[in-house]
């Protein structure tokens, strides 16, 4: 199964009061983190979406081949900018599936998306992450979602669609439950 890589970078951060793609952690930025995770998991397909900021996020990135889109609708909410980059990828008929992530998830392993892919790898279902009692990113969706992916919008993530299907796979990853929205969150970070 051939799966794209998709990093949701769109939103202007409100509360953390600063672009969160930017802040850096242990030497790095959360979304180069999230980058070179998919990147280190042998993903060849990396798309980001931008939207607040995106000329500076965008020559923030380190990693060659990484495609960027621009989502002009990014203050609708992630919903739109999860159906901007769907519709990117839905053209490619070599992709068989899209491994979604967020840019403010630094904790998220290499080995939990590989549980993830190894997973979609025998499975035609969602394939998503476990963690306090929620399913959601990151998460694998098969080509067979991208049209319901697409109808998102809005403050509408990957959990709407998530939820909707029983048979999804869940992988336990208590480090996806690690997001920074704010200062304190940040502050709490190791």
């Amino acid at each position: 199964m051939r799966i794209a890589g998709l990093v949701l970078a769109a939103g202007e951060s409100k509360r953390l009061e600063r672009p969160k793609q930017l802040v850096k952690y242990r030497d790095r930025t959360l979304l180069n983190i999230a980058i070179q995770t998919l990147l280190d998991t042998g993903i060849k397909d990396v798309f980001v979406v931008l939207g607040s900021q995106r000329t500076r996020i965008a020559s923030s990135i380190l990693s060659s081949g990484v495609i960027t889109i621009y989502n002009d609708e990014w203050k609708e909410g992630m919903g739109s900018s999860l159906s901007t980059g769907v519709k990117a990828i839905k053209f490619d008929n070599h992709v068989d599936g899209v491994l979604i992530m967020l840019c403010d998830q630094p904790k998220v392993s290499v080995d939990h998306l590989n549980a993830l892919i190894n997973s979609a790898n025998q499975n035609e279902k969602i394939i998503c992450s476990e963690y306090n009692g929620i399913y959601g990113a990151p998460a694998i969706f098969p080509k067979s979602y991208f049209a319901e992916l697409m109808l998102l919008k809005e403050d509408e993530g990957a959990r709407k669609v998530i939820s909707k299907y029983a048979d999804k796979i869940s992988i336990p990853c208590k480090e996806c439950a690690i997001d920074i929205d704010t200062q304190e969150d940040l502050s709490q970070l190791n």
